[in-house]
């Protein structure tokens, strides 16, 4: 199983290392690249609706799964503790069923609290 060491950072790198993940809390940003090792860099963004991050002071995990459907690999995994879980890549299907949910989580979500 893959691991990935933690960073945090004030300001993202140039260049993000292979095995590697790095959390901007200033900006609610978390890079990596694709533990497939197609080299994409994968952006996790932190938000309310979106990826939400765990530290329990020494590893890191981000919660949903991560699913890279835009790139040539579609990888899908989790990271828990630090480690790559892989899952199995979602069909076309799934992936719009997928975005279509995040879509309409954050129409609610934005809506009760837009006062």
């Amino acid at each position: 199983m893959m691991k990935l060491k933690h960073k945090f950072v004030k300001r993202m790198p140039e260049i993000i290392e292979k095995g590697k993940i790095y959390f901007s809390l200033r900006s609610n940003t978390v890079l990596h690249q694709c533990p497939c090792g197609c080299g994409n860099i994968v952006n996790t963004p932190l938000s309310p609706v979106g990826w939400q991050m765990t530290y329990d002071g020494s590893s890191v995990s981000i919660y949903p799964s991560v699913s890279n459907s835009a790139f040539e690999c579609r990888s899908h995994y989790w990271i828990e503790n630090g480690e790559i879980r892989w899952c199995r890549k979602w069909n076309d299907k799934e992936i719009y069923e997928a975005r279509k949910s995040e879509t309409e989580k954050a129409r609610v979500y934005f809506k009760d609290n837009s006062n």
